[in-house]
């Protein structure tokens, strides 16, 4: 892609601070944050509600830095910190978290090039969205037992296609937003905030039933003409070459790990 940084340049705290300052983040947010930076990087981009500017106290601060490898997300407090290699940063274009990072992406660091890549994510490929959707949502009627053994990182996964689905459903309404705060007064669903929380974790015992009602949603919002129940554990092996994002899915599902996230994905999902 024309443009792109070609090398890891430092990263100012100082400036950093001050841009982050000036969006009125908190304090505390803001040190956070400078402790969670690397040292250089080819960009560092601020997306979310504290981009928006439309967050409240329980709203974390989400940072995707573009670095020459990639790390799995960590997090201090309320600071989640996704690092992409160029590669898979590049990824996004057509996606819908690339026109997330295009419409609410603040550049914090990398300049005029990172701008000019974030431009560049602007379009979104919405067939792409509904053929990966299609091909996604039967991860969630997996067989027995495997859909009691994993109904927490079922739950998870589900919470992941729930939000798309329903950013999906804005763009073809002729009105995208990226906050489910919005979405939720704009669609009359109060539920739809506690259902996409970010940092909510199922609880095992209920997590069945969770499941079942985030099922019941996606379903509802990506209609199939029929879904045939799957094996995840053959997922994770007969997709590995066909379709990795496929395999990449289930074995984040299976994996169960809390600080698991869809931005460990080799390339970007959705």
């Amino acid at each position: 892609m024309a443009g792109q940084p070609q090398r890891e340049s430092k990263i100012v705290l100082a400036d950093v601070g001050r841009r982050l300052t000036a969006l009125g983040v908190p304090a505390q947010l803001v040190r956070d944050t400078l402790k969670s930076l690397p040292q250089a990087s080819f960009g560092v981009v601020l997306y979310g509600s504290q981009a928006r500017r439309d967050s409240n106290s329980q709203s974390d601060l989400d940072l995707l830095v573009v670095a020459r490898s990639h790390c799995p997300t960590r997090g201090t407090g309320q600071v989640n910190v996704s690092t992409y290699d160029m590669e898979q940063f590049l990824s996004a274009k057509g996606t819908l978290f690339g026109m997330h990072l295009s419409r609410d992406g603040v550049v914090l660091h990398g300049g005029p090039s990172v701008s000019e890549i974030l431009h560049q994510f602007a379009a979104i490929d919405l067939p792409r969205i509904h053929a990966r959707l299609s091909q996604l949502v039967p991860l969630l009627h997996t067989r027995e037992p495997e859909r009691s053994r994993y109904a927490v990182g079922l739950v998870r996964f589900a919470r992941y296609l729930l939000r798309t689905a329903t950013y999906v459903r804005a763009i073809e309404e002729g009105n995208p937003c990226f906050s489910v705060r919005e979405l939720a007064i704009r669609y009359e669903d109060p539920d739809l905030v506690e259902l996409l929380a970010s940092r909510q974790e199922a609880d095992f015992s209920s997590a069945l039933e969770q499941l079942d009602e985030l099922t019941e949603r996606v379903d509802a919002l990506v209609p199939m003409q029929s879904i045939e129940p799957v094996n995840l554990a053959d997922l994770v092996v007969g997709a590995l070459y066909s379709d990795p994002i496929i395999s990449d899915s289930a074995l984040m599902i299976m994996a169960d790990a809390p600080g698991e996230t869809y931005s460990d994905a080799r390339r970007v999902i959705l």
